[in-house]
């Protein structure tokens, strides 16, 4: 970006693209509070919460990155510095994350619906922040296109080497070839979460349903998105990437909690025969 628009602007902004991640994570832990207070829910409850979040989303990102830093030979375990320098999954992170709230919500006695349903939109924006980080960073970069929008990443950066690697540009080159922006199309969803979010909350819902519908969209889109994504460091089994197996996972959980809901439901309107 720096040297597309010809000023050091970006680099003053975010001297590393993880400042942007961090800021994501504050951003979201924000709006997660505010939106609590909101909701007449005490906001103390979740600021411990956001705490327990962030140490989630790091051990969950990290530990499902690890088959990955595997299947690469890569020496995890040489240190603490190596450790924590391989791969992170940004869906371990949102299990870990998810999964922390929630044992922290229970240690509370806090009803964990009403916390998580506000926690949508919040969810939806720190998706559109941490995107952009991955953007700057050249990292979950696009396959090869020739659309109007694509992108075309610097000497050095991962797009770059990859296609080195594969011999489809010269390692003398200025730029990689053009690919899809899919860093921002993950951004995009982001936004797409946090306005369906929004839009569910202003209107009559039951407990959890808001959280659902958000964590269901997010997984469609990013079913959808990983399609298009070309960097090599990705999972692939039965020619689905690891997120997508994942994402299938959470929509048919979903379908599932949503016909026992239903059936519940059903039982409960049905009227008791007298004998």
């Amino acid at each position: 970006l720096n040297g597309t628009f010809g000023t050091d602007a970006f680099s003053a902004w975010f001297p590393e693209p993880i400042h942007l991640t961090v800021l994501a994570a504050l951003v979201a832990g924000w709006m997660w509070m505010r939106a609590v207070r909101a909701s007449g829910e005490r906001a103390s409850v979740a600021a411990e919460a956001v705490v327990a979040g962030y140490l989630g989303a790091i051990a969950g990102g990290r530990l499902l990155g690890l088959p990955i830093d595997f299947a690469h030979g890569r020496p995890v375990f040489s240190g603490l510095a190596a450790f924590f320098s391989g791969e992170f999954v940004a869906y371990g992170s949102m299990i870990g994350a998810f999964a922390a709230i929630a044992v922290l919500l229970r240690i509370r006695r806090a009803p964990m619906l009403p916390y998580l349903d506000a926690l949508a939109p919040a969810f939806g924006v720190g998706i559109a922040l941490a995107r952009v980080g991955c953007f700057l960073n050249g990292c979950d970069y696009g396959l090869r296109t020739s659309l109007p929008w694509s992108v075309r990443f610097p000497a050095g950066s991962g797009p770059f080497r990859d296609q080195v690697a594969a011999r489809a540009i010269d390692a003398g080159a200025a730029l990689s070839a053009p690919v899809h922006p899919t860093q921002l199309y993950h951004a995009l969803s982001g936004l797409a979460v946090f306005a369906i979010s929004t839009w569910a909350l202003r209107r009559p819902h039951r407990r959890g349903a808001v959280f659902a519908l958000a964590a269901g969209a997010y997984a469609a889109m990013r079913f959808g998105i990983e399609f298009l994504r070309g960097d090599v460091d990705r999972g692939l089994y039965a020619g689905l990437s690891t997120s997508q197996w994942i994402g299938l996972g959470v929509l048919a959980l979903l379908a599932t909690l949503a016909f026992v809901r239903s059936r519940h439901a059903a039982r409960a309107a049905t009227p008791v025969a007298e004998a």
